[in-house]
């Protein structure tokens, strides 16, 4: 795993799958490319378009097999579209960053709560992290400014387009840097405290992020690939194994988590457990204005594209095309696969 420039940033996680301790999840998508239902398709195995209230999520789900919830979570989650309310009441240990520091994003507040995390002895828990040192609004720390200019901000990334781009990609690498060495600590943490030997341990994102593709930098937009295409990383020592499948989703991870401990998975949830080898051939992506359906037909893949509001349309062949630089919509010999996938998408509110 190595960064835009092909030098290594994630030298943790990389040792985990040189050991073989970490399984990578690939072609992984997220259910849409902002934060709300990023992190809500994660926990509640729903896609956009289906998550509603009230909502029964992982958390809840391991709460009725009795476990204990602890939800740490850097950045403003209870002013965020009111993101606390939604996790629900199934949550028995609660930290977001808001009023925790001078920056809410700011990762080393919960790498000290969970360093004073005191363990169930009677219960098995369940423990969802949200890191942001690779967010914009995160806070970086100077140990991991290996690219870039000394001292570039955010605020230097929103000047001119050459020095928006570059400070906006190095602080982006810097963040993967340091995201990569809280991790370490979170596992170090863990086996202090003896709960990794059994853990079943999920990396993962909520969305990806523009670097400069189609003009845009940050998230939300178009789900284009750049901002829906997400790592999924897997720490299982208990020896099952996870097959590969055509596509994965980020709504496969609460059931998942449920499928290891044997217990049953909610009738409305729509994810597979990644231990199952899958023959689903599709997966949802969206934004706020745009829903679309990735699939793989054969050895090619395609992705959907339709806006909610202007029915604006776009037909990628990714295969061929990784960077979605060609709409082949008005393609005659895709025209089954187009009438396919667009009826589809009509399903998707």
């Amino acid at each position: 795993m190595s960064g835009l420039r092909g030098e290594p940033n994630t030298p943790f996680l990389t040792s985990l799958v040189n050991a073989g301790q970490l399984t990578r999840v690939e072609d992984a998508y997220s259910v849409c490319s902002f934060t709300y239902c990023g992190l809500l398709g994660i926990l509640s195995s729903k896609y956009r378009h289906l998550i509603t209230l009230p909502r029964w999520n992982v958390a809840d789900a391991l709460k009725v097999q009795g476990y204990e919830t602890h939800f740490l979570l850097s950045g403003e989650h209870s002013s965020y579209y009111d993101m606390r309310a939604k996790y629900g009441a199934g949550v028995d240990v609660y930290m977001d960053g808001e009023g925790k520091s001078v920056e809410s994003g700011d990762d080393q507040v919960m790498l000290r709560a969970l360093e004073a995390t005191r363990w169930s002895t009677t219960q098995p828990t369940f423990l969802f992290m949200h890191l942001m040192a690779v967010h914009s609004l995160g806070r970086h720390l100077p140990a991991y400014q290996r690219w870039g200019r000394p001292g570039a901000s955010l605020f230097s990334a929103m000047r001119g387009p050459v020095v928006r781009a570059n400070d906006y990609r190095d602080r982006y690498l810097n963040g993967i840097l340091q995201v990569d060495d809280e991790i370490r600590q979170i596992f170090e943490l863990l086996e202090h405290a003896g709960v990794l030997r059994d853990a079943l341990v999920v990396i993962t994102a909520d969305h990806g992020e523009y670097l400069g593709e189609f003009g845009r930098f940050g998230h939300e937009y178009w789900p284009y690939e750049p901002v829906v295409r997400i790592p999924l990383l897997i720490y299982d020592q208990t020896g099952a194994t996870y097959p590969t499948r055509a596509l994965t989703s980020q709504v496969d991870i609460a059931p998942t988590f449920l499928h290891a401990i044997g217990a049953p998975l909610p009738e409305s949830w729509v994810g597979e457990p990644l231990q199952y080898a899958s023959d689903r051939r599709a997966v949802i992506v969206g934004s706020i204005e745009v829903a679309g359906i990735v699939e793989q037909v054969g050895t090619r893949r395609y992705k959907y594209l339709r806006h909610r509001n202007t029915g604006q349309e776009s037909l990628f062949e990714l295969t061929a095309d990784p960077h979605e630089q060609r709409n082949v919509l008005t393609d005659p010999s895709l025209a089954g696969i187009l009438a396919s996938l667009r009826a589809r998408s009509r399903l998707i509110h």
